[in-house]
């Protein structure tokens, strides 16, 4: 049987499911769902491809013999939404019930059925008999199969019966809401869905039919979320598609729906075989047919009015071809008219004169024949214009190389010319020699890509912006520094991205790319100049902005180049302040604390204003430092800063002069009140309390004030003043000494004359002694062990360390002869050691390293190195154990005798050790002028290397140089294991400190 629009349609038989499940309403709903997933045979699968197991979508509920009701995946889907307990729930108490049903003898045909399930909005439509007893059951997809008039559905769009009501949700999403979704919104499956942008990615789908089969695996469907279970990999159709590749693939899939979506791949709905029902709908199929009447009576009018223009071309054809002939002769551009064998008919001038053909007759001959080399693909583009595959074929770059090797840069269109009888004839053949242009442009790419990737791989940041200061380019150091990709950045104003401000008032400053604009001139940044990159990230930079013009001088753009200075930048901070302060007290040091006291004198002369200077010198606290170690003493100067700090003005200069001694200036301040505050200072720290690991200390301090007046004059003697007021405090008992100006007169200071009259006595009497600290080798345990030299003043009934009496005995030129006696008193040591270790026909040569330190006179005496060599050569002293340690602040004020000192010991056999090497401020710059063995690195440095990455790095500086320039370094001052791990790690050679040895009274291993 056939319909109006002669579809053959199915019979019943052909579409009614006959291989039923039917249950109980008594069992469990959890039973019957089970029953539900049981594969059975599919009545649909008539192929041998499509033969296979399918599972049911509904239950039919039957109670003596009769159908009392349905359970479908719906009816799951809904008592999962609300959480019902499954094994607690009958059939009965949840299947629907008054079902629609079909009586089998009332068949018409197909459409009968489908109006029925499209009339109440259902997907089964259980077929009864006479006698009300089931004989099987329709559905939608059954339907679909059964009908399958391919060329219907290829007419038809999924576009025509998309579902876009279907519901959505994201991965995170659990079972239990995705099943509220779908009952709430009436819909058989939920899509799973990401944002992104402006568009809902679909990544997956979530159908009654897998809600079932979360059912019967017991998931927990509030924690199972959408992602874990969901079906992926998600195929998806195209609304443009047609209906018959959705069977195709609903089929192939064996799924009953698909998901659609756009060409950008945002989501756009779904497609079922129920939404597919209303293709076959009658009333939508004779809608389809008027159409395509209509669209056919206007074609046959078209036709008609096409036959006519026909007629009166035919007529004009023949004297077109002759103009044609003619227009390509004279044409301007390269043109060849060729016939269907190729052989030309007619070539412009301008082909000729191209491709250098004057000599060459080419009407008649083959194009293969006048151009043999050109190449295969050519060939075939002009055999699909001959043959009608193709209407047009262009090509804006092409290539062929000729016989002679060069190539031959080409801009061609192919088009066919027809004949009168409408046949195509040949090929109109368009062309233009492109070679010059295309030499110019690979020159150019060239030099442009050069260009950038110098850009890409340079250390600074580039930026360049056209006339109206909108970003063109930005390089990736531009991108790092600005915190703006590339992409982001190009059309943006430049003041957008490159914020900058005045480093001190926090205020914008003017654009240098806006002054380039403007003015046409380059310009540089601010010296002060800060960049606040978009993530708020603040950079010290430095840099210049230029015009960019084109040849005609008209001002086309700018570039700016800058770079990150903000390292730099507070490195010459930490080092000016360095210049000026002490690290360990954060006071003022020495020299900034002079330079203040010569301003206060300046003052003092040019307004008759009076200020007091101090000198402050700590009792005891020697021996804090030697019985507990220079960290103990560290945390003693701290304290006690802090603690004069609370009690002093904020107009007063506080400075720390070094060791143990500070300076304090009042401004404005008279000697009277000047001594009130300094017995108040005194007293604060006879009070003071110094705790150290469960040791208790007291110190003292003894302080000598000295007035600033008109009449002082001289920055020098008023420093010795306060020296020699100091030294007298420190001898008498109430410990504060105000220094008068008839104490100056005549001679020096008695503290000067006692310390004179103290060490003359010891060089006569031998009463300084000799004392060694071990240092050992850290990283290469083969070196040998070096010891250095120390001196000590025995005084009365206690030692001195020499910072007490050396600058007393420098003021006073008694440097070369202690020099002399440490030399002379070691070698005698030494002697007697070796001798006695010396045993007949055995001979043991030393291998210790013993370094001794000499004096800025010792240095400048050029009769020193003779009379070491005879100190050697009177004590059988081997030369390579001696070393000799020189300051770096020495060294590099007294180069010229530095260099030949170094010279002399070196000849003679002996090692120079460079001492406190760090300390100065051109320490780098003068290391490589020094041809020293030993860099023995500043202790204040080695005290923070474990704490500060700014000393470690500086040390590791040192380290890299030194060994570079093969010299060995020393570290001093090595307190603790923390400082001994990173010297080992940094690759320091030698440790010395009292995490190793105290000083000791020298004696030889």
């Amino acid at each position: 049987m056939k319909d109006r629009l002669g579809f053959r349609l199915p019979k019943l038989e052909e579409f009614i499911e006959t291989n039923l499940i039917t249950i109980s309403p008594e069992i469990l709903v959890i039973d019957a769902i089970a029953r539900m997933n049981q594969p059975r045979q599919s009545d649909y699968h008539h192929s041998t491809e499509e033969q296979g197991f399918t599972r049911s979508s509904y239950l039919l509920v039957l109670s003596q013999s009769q159908l009392v009701g349905v359970l479908t995946e719906r009816d799951i889907v809904k008592l999962s939404a609300v959480a019902t307990d499954l094994t607690e729930v009958t059939v009965q108490e949840v299947m629907t019930k008054n079902v629609i049903t079909f009586s089998k003898s009332n068949f018409q045909d197909i459409y009968q059925i489908i109006s029925i399930l499209r009339q109440h909005q259902i997907r089964h439509l259980p077929v009864v008999d006479d006698n009300e007893q089931l004989v099987g059951m329709i559905s939608s997809e059954g339907i679909c199969r059964a009908l399958n008039p391919s060329n219907l559905l290829k007419l038809r769009s999924i576009e025509d019966i998309i579902n876009d009501l279907v519901p959505q949700a994201e991965p995170n999403t659990s079972i239990l809401s995705l099943s509220q979704l779908m009952a709430e919104k009436r819909q058989s499956c939920v899509v799973i869905v990401e944002n992104q942008l402006s568009s809902k990615i679909p990544i997956g789908i979530v159908t009654e039919r897998d809600i079932v089969q979360f059912q019967i695996l017991g998931l927990d469907l509030v924690k199972t979320t959408a992602q874990t279970v969901m079906s992926t990999p998600l195929i998806c159709m195209k609304p443009t598609d047609s209906l018959l590749s959705v069977q195709q693939q609903m089929q192939k899939l064996r799924v009953r729906r698909l998901v659609v979506a756009e060409e950008s791949g945002g989501l756009r709905g779904t497609v079922s075989f129920q939404d597919m029902l209303r293709v076959f709908d009658t009333t939508e199929l004779y809608g389809v047919i008027s159409t395509l009447k209509q669209e056919l009576n206007q074609q046959t009018e078209h036709l008609q009015q096409e036959i006519q223009q026909r007629e009166k071309s035919e007529a004009m054809l023949q004297e077109n071809q002759q103009l044609l002939k003619l227009f390509i002769r004279r044409a301007p551009a390269a043109i060849a008219m060729l016939d269907y064998q190729m052989r030309y008919l007619v070539v412009s001038d301008r082909w000729i004169e191209d491709y250098q053909l004057e000599q060459t007759n080419i009407i008649g001959l083959s194009h293969y024949k006048v151009f043999p080399e050109i190449p295969q693909r050519w060939r075939q583009n002009h055999q699909d214009c001959l043959t009608g595959k193709v209407e047009v074929l262009k090509c804006e770059e092409d290539s062929f190389i000729r016989s002679d090797g060069r190539t031959e840069w080409l801009r061609w269109e192919l088009r066919p010319w027809k004949d009168n009888r409408g046949q195509i004839g040949g090929l109109l053949m368009f062309s233009e020699v492109i070679t010059p242009r295309k030499q110019i442009e690979q020159k150019l790419f060239a030099e442009k890509e050069l260009a950038q990737v110098t850009l890409k791989s340079i250390g600074d940041a580039v930026i360049t912006t056209d006339a109206v200061g909108k970003v063109k380019y930005i390089n990736p150091v531009a991108e790092r520094l600005t915190g703006w990709q590339a992409t982001a950045a190009q059309g943006k104003p430049f003041r957008e991205i490159f914020q900058i401000v005045d480093r001190l008032t926090r205020k914008p400053v003017t654009n240098s790319v806006d002054l380039v604009l403007q003015e046409h001139r380059s310009c540089e940044l601010d010296s002060d100049t800060w960049l606040i990159a978009r993530d708020a990230t603040e950079y010290a930079i430095k840099g210049s902005a230029a015009p960019i013009k084109n040849p005609q001088e008209q001002l086309v753009g700018s570039v700016l180049v800058f770079r990150d200075v903000t390292k730099a930048h507070g490195l010459a901070q930490k080092l000016s302040w360095q210049a000026t302060h002490d690290s360990l007290t954060r006071l003022y040091n020495r020299r900034k604390f002079e330079e203040q006291v010569e301003s206060a004198i300046a003052e003092a002369q040019n307004n008759q204003s009076q200020h007091s200077l101090c000198f402050l010198d700590l009792d005891r606290f020697k021996i804090v430092n030697d019985s507990c170690g220079h960290a103990a003493g560290d945390e003693l100067l701290k304290q006690v800063t802090k603690l004069l700090q609370q009690r002093i003005r904020e107009s007063d200069i506080f400075a720390r002069l070094g060791g143990d001694e500070f300076g304090l200036l009042l401004r404005n301040c008279s000697l009277e009140i000047a001594q009130k505050l300094a017995e108040r200072l005194r007293q604060l720290i006879q009070d003071f309390r110094f705790a150290w690991e469960g040791k208790i200390f007291r110190i003292g301090v003894s302080i000598g004030v000295v007035e600033i007046n008109s009449t002082t004059d001289d920055l020098t003697k008023l420093l010795s003043m306060a020296d020699a007021a100091c030294y007298a405090a420190k001898k008498s008992r109430n410990c504060v000494y105000l220094f008068h100006k008839q104490d100056f007169v005549g001679t020096q200071p008695s503290s000067s004359k006692q310390w004179l009259e103290t060490l003359n006595r010891a060089l006569e009497d031998n009463l300084f002694c000799l004392y060694a600290q071990k240092v050992v080798p850290i990283k290469d345990q083969s070196d040998r062990l070096h010891y250095e030299i120390l001196l000590r003043l025995a005084d009365e009934s206690e030692l001195v360390n020499p910072s007490a009496f050396l600058p007393i005995a420098e003021r006073y030129a008694l440097m070369p002869a202690i020099d002399r006696w440490v030399i002379t008193a070691f070698f005698t040591s030494y002697e007697a050691y070796l001798k006695s270790r010396q045993e007949p026909g055995q001979l043991h040569p030393p291998t210790n390293l013993y370094t001794i330190n000499l004096s800025r006179a010792s240095i400048g005496d050029r009769d020193f190195g003779t009379f070491l060599q005879e100190q050697l050569d009177r004590y059988s002293i081997p030369a390579q154990t001696i070393g000799f340690e020189i300051t770096e602040t020495i060294a590099i004020a007294n180069l010229n005798n530095t260099l030949t000192l170094i010279e002399q010991l070196q000849k003679i056999g002996c090692s120079i050790v460079l001492d406190n090497f760090g300390s100065g401020m051109s320490s780098l710059t003068h290391l490589k002028n020094l041809p020293v063995d030993y860099l023995k690195i500043d202790g204040s440095s080695i005290l923070k290397i474990a704490s500060d990455p700014i000393e470690r790095a500086t040390v590791e500086c040192f380290q890299h140089l030194s060994q570079a320039m093969k010299i060995k370094t020393i570290a001093k001052f090595v307190e603790n294991d923390a400082i001994l791990q990173c010297l080992k790690q940094v690759g320091i050679d030698y440790a010395q400190g009292y995490v190793i040895e105290h000083p000791k009274l020298l004696s030889f291993p």
